[in-house]
């Protein structure tokens, strides 16, 4: 069994290492034989079904009930039936399940991805995953700069762009989780007085910051700072060690943009000089979002029903019904329904309990600066950004966000205990069951994983027959999962019959 642990955890940390890889540079390196966004969905594909599944293996059966792990289960639950229920009565699209089993995996992977290991197992891997952070945040920034220079500072967006982002806005959905962790990085080195490291993740907060300030990516500053009130009401002093650098390496970057924006010639064609705040636009999606979950309700319109549907608002234009609404939560409430909001209520929920536990044990142990508690600290800033951004974009939807957002989730769960020990079935009980039950749920989500998978590659088939047809009729098309979009008089292949 020893043998087996051992390969378990080089493959995590392999794991870890080549899907932020992909994260990262995913748009601009060809590994898969495909091209660089849809690359980076295939990774994500991969690393749900695959992790899922394996996890399974190793998850201890005989753990215990507590309350938030029955919430997170009857959450999940939930979702996915309002899912199921929306798409069976109002399908819109022939390829919903590509959709439906995409959050259905992303959550079973945050239940059973390193629950099951041992505490000193969680915490390595929680290491490991910052660790991912700093060097592909390093390397990410070095290649902008070069790209910089050797473009002769002639972009900013292009060198974005070119240095591994199919979009602007990209950068600052992988940006919301990895700032967090890097001021996490910066904690943890002070305290073994690991100066160097400490001054390189300052370094790299800055050097992101000045990016999103550089393209105006509001949503990640407003999220993050969002956070670090969260984060001080809850956790008070305690939690300066991770704001602190944050927020410092932000006024650094600010204070850098301000005097480039000021004093470098042309600078205007260069970088953002100002923040323009005009939500209309978003306004615009979010009243058509909030209108459509209200048309079936309790249960949405149905997968998709974002790109097909008929405008509910009558001020809302046709030509906007593509990718999202830049609203996560309300996307689902209009095509899932209220009831799968419901069901992230309670998942959320989960956390909360835990989270809540974890600050009682913070409270009462002698420990409180202990590897655990900062590393939990960081991770717990780095998922309240994120998911608070996903109030304001779809950073949950697109593929080099939602790989660093899945897999931050999965580690702040493993290392959030549960609240109470509840009770342990006996060996007499799960002796008969111990080897049957993961056995039927391998080969359960085994079929799940296959044929989810098979209908994403439906799915985009079906891209690349819309995209041609796009193309030739000059119409714009527009990324969701795969490059997806509603196109005025053209019908999309993907469209339901029925």
């Amino acid at each position: 069994m020893t043998f087996v642990r051992s390969v378990w955890w080089y493959f995590s940390v392999f794991l870890i290492f080549v899907l932020f890889f992909f994260a990262f540079f995913g748009g601009i390196v060809r590994v898969l034989g495909v091209g660089g966004f849809d690359q980076v969905r295939v990774a994500l594909v991969s690393y749900l079904a695959v992790s899922v599944v394996l996890s399974v293996l190793f998850f201890n059966w005989r753990s215990s009930r507590s309350p938030s792990a029955i919430l997170f289960l009857l959450g999940t639950l939930l979702f996915v039936l309002s899912s199921l229920i929306s798409d069976h009565l109002y399908a819109v699209s022939k390829f919903w399940l590509a959709n439906l089993s995409y959050f259905l995996f992303a959550l079973l992977f945050v239940f059973v991805f390193f629950s099951s290991q041992s505490p000193q197992f969680r915490i390595t891997l929680a290491q490991v995953v910052i660790c991912a952070v700093f060097v592909f945040s390093l390397v990410y920034l070095s290649l902008y700069v070069a790209l910089l220079v050797a473009g002769g500072m002639q972009s900013f967006r292009g060198a974005i762009i070119g240095s591994g982002f199919a979009n602007i806005n990209f950068l600052g959905q992988v940006a919301t989780w990895c700032i967090p962790l890097l001021s996490a990085a910066a904690s943890y080195e002070y305290r073994y007085r690991r100066q160097l490291i400490r001054i390189l993740s300052f370094s790299l907060m800055s050097g992101l910051w000045f990016i999103v300030l550089s393209v105006s990516i509001r949503g990640t500053i407003l999220s993050i700072a969002l956070s670090s009130v969260f984060l001080f009401l809850v956790f008070g002093g305690r939690s300066r060690n991770h704001v602190y650098p944050a927020l410092l390496s932000f006024v650094l970057a600010f204070l850098l943009w301000v005097a480039v924006t000021q004093f470098v010639i042309d600078s205007k064609d260069l970088i953002s000089n100002e923040f323009v705040v005009d939500p209309t636009g978003r306004v615009m999606l979010w009243r058509e979002a909030w209108g459509m979950s209200f048309v079936n309700f309790p249960w949405g319109m149905g997968g998709e029903s974002w790109i097909l549907h008929a405008p509910v608002d009558g001020n809302f234009i046709s030509n906007l019904s593509h990718g999202h609404p830049h609203n996560t939560y309300f996307l689902f409430a209009a095509e899932y329904g209220w009831v799968s909001l419901l069901g992230l209520a309670l998942v959320f929920l989960a956390f909360a309990l835990r989270i809540r536990y974890f600050k009682m044990t913070v409270k009462l142990s002698s420990k409180a600066d202990s590897a655990k508690v900062m590393l939990t600290l960081g991770f717990i800033y780095s998922c309240v950004s994120g998911l608070l951004h996903a109030g304001v974009s779809g950073n949950l939807l697109m593929p080099s966000s939602a790989i660093v957002g899945v897999t931050c989730l999965s580690s702040l769960w493993a290392l959030l205990e549960a609240e109470s020990s509840g009770f342990i079935v006996s060996n007499n009980q799960v002796r008969g069951s111990n080897v049957l039950v993961p056995i039927c749920m391998v080969l359960m989500l085994s079929t799940w994983a296959i044929l989810w998978s098979r209908g994403v590659y439906d799915y985009w088939e079906s891209m690349k027959l819309d995209g041609g047809r796009y193309s030739e009729g000059g119409v714009t098309y527009y990324p969701r999962f795969w490059l997806h979009g509603y196109a005025a008089d053209l019908p999309a292949s993907y469209q339901s019959v029925h």
